[in-house]
């Protein structure tokens, strides 16, 4: 009877865990981009995409991981803009493409700079106190 019961509890307990988990326990692929532009000096538009992959991604393999300690509170949707310091700073040790533009007329100069972040692929792993963020690359053939 106490072994039928443990045997039910235990189920009950991994079926919440599976239910539930997906949530505190999950590792989801996310594409990330990221664009800034620049005029006199000036922050005129800045914007980080993250979109959760819609297809499965294979022939992948990881290039460098890095852990995020949660201090803040949101919820995991609201991750990447409660975390877009911490994320950048991370994607910005990779690819990054710069393009300048600077002029001057009649004592007039003027500067233009834009910044992108070709989509990645992240892998991120959300745990209780955590979140590991790897970044994946293509196998080359």
């Amino acid at each position: 009877m106490a072994q039928d019961f443990i045997s039910r509890f235990c189920r009950v307990v991994f079926l919440l865990l599976c239910l539930n988990g997906g949530v505190l326990f999950a590792k989801d692929i996310y594409i990330l981009s990221y664009k800034s532009q620049i005029k006199n000096n000036q922050l005129i538009y800045q914007s980080l995409y993250a979109s959760k992959a819609m297809t499965p991604i294979t022939d992948m393999h990881s290039v460098k991981a890095k852990t995020v300690f949660l201090t803040k509170e949101c919820s995991k949707p609201k991750f990447f803009e409660c975390y877009e310091t911490e994320i950048l700073n991370f994607l910005l040790q990779g690819d990054v493409l710069i393009h300048g533009h600077d002029s001057s007329e009649k004592l007039r100069a003027m500067t233009f700079a834009e910044l992108n972040i070709s989509p990645q692929y992240l892998q991120v792993e959300f745990n209780d106190t955590f979140v590991k963020i790897t970044l994946l690359k293509g196998n080359s053939k």
